[in-house]
């Protein structure tokens, strides 16, 4: 069949080779959803191997099925600061940490909805307390505390505007 080569594969429908796995290794288990797939095709990339998709394959994936919205937001943006972590370079993290902060702020303060805005902060509590795999840590009721009512000095902080783009 035709296949397409392609930077990531999603991890809901794969084929892989025995010898890939045993090279490559299997799915890194600190991340537990999310992000796992993204890792295991930057791992298999710098290991030389390539990643194919096959346009005329069908698959019936449900989205988000396995997670509640706000257990998917936790580990969502925890894993992003994962991935982040194993795929910077170390001068580059701090940067690319800063922005990753900065987009978690940024949900916790224009969310509709309070419950997931707050699990986005839940989700960089834990990446930066180092909590990974299936469990997760809250951050502390006071510190979000405290973020809450000095938001704008936090988005600051992190050096992008803290105003809202109007749509045209």
């Amino acid at each position: 069949q035709e296949y397409i080569q392609s930077d990531y594969v999603t991890g809901c429908a794969l084929l892989v080779r025995a010898e890939f796995v045993r090279k490559i290794g299997l799915l890194d288990p600190r991340f537990f959803a999310y992000y796992e797939d993204t890792d295991w095709s930057v791992r298999c990339r710098k290991a030389g191997w390539k990643t194919a998709v096959i346009p005329s394959a069908k698959i019936r994936h449900k989205v988000s099925a396995s997670a509640p919205p706000r257990s998917a937001y936790i580990w969502g943006h925890r894993n992003m600061i994962l991935f982040l972590w194993k795929h910077s370079s170390l001068w580059r993290f701090p940067f690319r940490l800063r922005r990753a902060a900065y987009k978690c702020l940024h949900e916790f303060a224009w969310n509709k909805d309070p419950v997931l805005g707050e699990a986005a902060m839940h989700g960089l509590w834990s990446a930066l307390t180092f909590c990974f795999g299936q469990r997760t840590r809250k951050m502390p009721p006071r510190l979000l505390a405290v973020i809450r009512s000095h938001l704008r000095f936090f988005l600051f902080l992190f050096g992008f505007s803290f105003r809202r783009k109007e749509k045209p």
